[in-house]
């Protein structure tokens, strides 16, 4: 996945020991203790494979951390909101040609959607100019990024009010289930007539 790199993962083989799996689980979660239990209790669902395991999988066997992967690295997170909490027109949102989901703008609040370059759940430590709280979240296949990205707000509901707004963009960085550290990659407004669409454009990473 783009803008992610694995720094560590327990053998793809069926020979590795229970100190292997708890050195790796030891990168994200360094309190893990040395047994199987503490190892499912501090694990990321989402650096399981599949084949194999998964943090909810019973019996619990050491053979379920087969090809566990640590992410260690950056994510991707937009956000787009009308942000003077008026009521906008309703979009379709692009990236580089891809659907990713729509931005429903048409109410007085701080509405709207927030896209994340990853299929893993994060608690977003928040930087954006409207609450994630209020969002819409999308998930993205980060591989459809490119050093310059193209961001499209595609009209599919004119609601006659003008619109007026803001999208941000910030790469995070990996810790655990946590994204933290924010890097601005773009700070936009949008802003026009009712029934317009817009383009903005960011670098990556």
């Amino acid at each position: 996945m783009s803008g992610i790199c694995f720094a560590q993962s327990v053998p793809d083989t069926t020979t590795f020991s229970l100190q292997d799996v708890i050195n790796v689980v030891k990168v994200s979660y360094p309190t893990v203790t040395n047994d199987l239990q503490s190892c499912f209790d501090n694990s990321v669902s989402g650096y399981f494979d599949v084949t194999y395991g998964s943090k909810t999988m019973s019996p619990k066997t050491l053979l379920g951390f087969r090809n566990y992967q640590v992410i260690r690295g950056n994510v991707i997170v937009f956000e787009i909101c009308n942000s003077n909490a008026q009521v906008d027109d309703n979009f379709e949102i692009y990236l580089n040609g891809v659907s990713l989901g729509t931005a429903i703008l048409g109410s007085n609040a701080q509405i709207g959607s927030y896209f994340i370059g990853s299929p893993n759940t994060y608690t977003i430590t928040p930087d954006f100019t409207c609450p994630l709280t209020s969002m819409v979240g999308y998930s993205f296949d980060a591989t459809i990024l490119r050093p310059t990205n193209t961001i499209i707000m595609s009209n599919i509901q004119n609601n006659h009010n003008g619109n007026y707004g803001s999208i941000g963009v910030r790469y995070y960085t990996v810790s655990g289930t946590t994204l933290i550290s924010p890097v601005n990659k773009g700070d936009f407004v949008y802003s026009g007539a009712s029934g317009s669409s817009y383009d903005f454009t960011f670098s990556f990473p």
